[in-house]
């Protein structure tokens, strides 16, 4: 089965270019502040609005002075972390960075390379699976990453049919 994609409208992908901006300026001086890719503050909030569309959830578009601890979104008490990135979807890895593994579950979206606005949803995990996976640095990168191929995450219709129904608890 195919991951979904979500084409973004219009206003949300200038909603994207617009939170993106207002993230990467309140985040220009902070040290902790990890950038893989040029707009990789537009590239996140593209990927959590393609999720909130996808699970039909809300949005919190509001910055947080020191970035929101890795945790987008909450649903039914479970914390989740989105992750994009921008590419060929069928080659591009979900990467958390060692030490940031916070999130009970992670969703790993794709950008696509020449569609503005997008998004493939390609899968997710567990948070407690990913800090088990052995960090590497990859060639170009200054941090360790827990890195995940696209072909071994659960599939994004498994994830909302079970959150829909409240039968995903986080792992002890």
């Amino acid at each position: 089965m195919n991951p979904p994609s979500i084409q973004l409208s219009h206003v949300e992908i200038q909603m994207a270019v617009a939170v993106g901006k207002m993230r990467t300026k309140s985040h220009e001086n902070a040290k902790s502040t990890f950038t893989m890719v040029k707009d990789n503050d537009y590239l996140g909030a593209a990927g959590e609005i393609a999720f909130a569309d996808f699970m039909d959830v809300d949005w919190d578009w509001r910055n947080k002075k020191y970035g929101d601890g890795g945790i987008d979104f909450t649903i039914h008490g479970i914390t989740i972390d989105v992750k994009c990135t921008r590419g060929n979807h069928q080659t591009r890895r979900l990467m958390v960075a060692q030490g940031d593994v916070n999130a009970n579950l992670y969703v790993h979206t794709v950008h696509h390379s020449t569609t503005p606005g997008l998004i493939h949803l390609i899968g997710w995990e567990w948070g407690h699976i990913i800090r088990r996976i052995q960090p590497v640095k990859p060639p170009g990168f200054y941090k360790f990453n827990h890195i995940t191929e696209p072909g071994d995450l659960n599939s994004m219709h498994y994830l909302d049919v079970n959150l829909e129904e409240h039968e995903i608890t986080p792992p002890e």
